[in-house]
């Protein structure tokens, strides 16, 4: 019936938002949802989709090593870990094993392990993004090594060295524009501040009206 308003099912967040015009809007919805359809919807502020990232270079190892009889598993990794500069990826990948110290065939292991590690971040449970993984170095056994070893070394290795690299949590941001009459410039920047706006410029057009 309104076409200002606008439903998102939010699957990351586990949230179903409401977009409006304004806090009023959504109220005189909410009220009608429960008159006229006896939904009682319960109402709270929307979820951050936050996104964790690393803010300095750190090396690491990552040892697995199990026996129980049988062949066993071993698995070996040096790694680095640093910022890669593009937020908008979870990972790069890359190698530099010079000698064979671990067989070339247990490369994918090793970036299958980094690669599942990035979807829930070790600082509070959120998607990496920003990571650059360098397999530099390791060792193998040549029974007891495996594929699953490799990706359980490397997954050692990124919880371990993602915490010592000074981990982050990165929030949204979104840039706005604002045109509104002088009057209500106070009221518009108190309601900024209290929605932890940053305001970065205001501009008058000299006909009673200021842009921020």
């Amino acid at each position: 019936e309104d076409l200002t308003l606008r439903t998102v099912s939010d699957v990351e967040n586990r949230q179903s938002l409401i977009y409006g015009i304004g806090e009023q809007q959504l109220e005189v919805v909410v009220s009608k949802l429960l008159a006229r359809y006896k939904v009682d919807m319960v109402l709270s502020k929307p979820k951050f989709a936050f996104r964790e990232t690393l803010r300095k270079k750190v090396e690491v190892q990552g040892k697995y090593k199990k026996q129980s009889g049988g062949h066993g598993q071993y698995g070996d990794v040096k790694m680095e870990f640093e910022p890669s500069g593009d937020l908008e990826k979870p990972y790069v990948f890359e190698e530099r094993v010079f000698g064979g110290a671990v067989p070339k065939n247990y490369f994918p292991a090793v970036e299958k392990g980094i690669q599942e590690c990035v979807l829930k971040g070790p600082l509070a449970g959120y998607p990496v993004v920003g990571l650059k993984a360098t397999l530099v170095d390791g060792s193998y056994h040549p029974v007891d090594s495996s594929e699953l070893a490799f990706k359980m070394a490397a997954t050692m290795a990124f919880k371990k060295g993602f915490m010592d690299a000074n981990p982050v949590l990165l929030e949204p941001i979104a840039s706005l524009q604002v045109t509104v009459p002088d009057k209500f410039t106070g009221d518009v920047m108190g309601d900024l501040n209290r929605r932890r706006g940053r305001v970065l410029g205001m501009n008058s057009d000299h006909q009673g009206t200021q842009g921020i």
